[in-house]
């Protein structure tokens, strides 16, 4: 559907979707629950591309996922890449008060993958009531270490445990369901406000070295 012409009132009488947007601009769980919903949408449709994104850089993989977030929440939430939120975040959306913040790394071993949590987490979340949850992105592309995503998972996963002296009061929720093998959940003691936040960690699989002679 072309919503390019169309008013508010427009969107919300012709998708429940558009009236779950407009009931979430006051309502703080279904507003991340929304957006994380829409990148596990993203990641499914990237993976289907594969072909087309297994060489492509961090920034350009990110502004595709930020270009459909924007089409999904038309005049709802503001989307954008590169903009300020205690330093230059990957993916931001807003929307008033509430604030949901990504970090996107390339797959290159998990101490660089704990850089990229630190920022999201230490750098650019406030940790505050309304900016308590956040993704990590991690794009496994043709350069990074051939090994299976499920294994890179595991990887990540123990290391982040191992380092948990650093992550105050960190515990696993369960992982989405649709990505469940390829999708951690943790929350910890946020090191400046406090207070829990949350962080959806997703691995997008898109290397892709076919094996076929076509």
């Amino acid at each position: 559907m072309d919503t390019s012409s169309m008013t508010l009132a427009d969107l919300l009488q012709t998708n429940d979707f558009y009236l779950q947007c407009f009931d979430a601009r006051s309502n703080k769980s279904l507003f991340y629950q929304l957006i994380n919903e829409e990148i596990v949408n993203w990641i499914v449709w990237a993976e289907q591309y594969k072909d087309r994104l297994c060489n492509a850089k961090e920034d350009d993989i990110s502004f595709n996922l930020v270009t459909r977030l924007r089409a999904r929440f038309p005049d709802f939430f503001e989307v954008s890449h590169d903009s300020h939120h205690g330093g230059h975040t990957d993916i931001h959306v807003r929307f008033g008060r509430f604030h949901w913040l990504g970090e996107a790394k390339l797959s290159s071993g998990s101490a660089y993958s704990l850089k990229g949590f630190h920022q999201l987490v230490d750098r650019y979340a406030s940790g505050s009531p309304t900016c308590s949850e956040g993704g990590l992105l991690i794009y496994i592309v043709n350069e990074s270490a051939k090994k299976k995503a499920t294994n890179v998972l595991k990887e990540w996963q123990d290391y982040i445990q191992t380092e948990s002296d650093e992550i105050e009061d960190l515990v696993f929720a369960p992982p989405h369901t649709d990505r469940e093998g390829l999708n951690l959940v943790t929350q910890h003691t946020h090191s400046t406000s406090g207070l829990k936040y949350t962080v959806h960690h997703h691995l997008v699989q898109l290397q892709h070295f076919p094996t076929d002679n076509q």
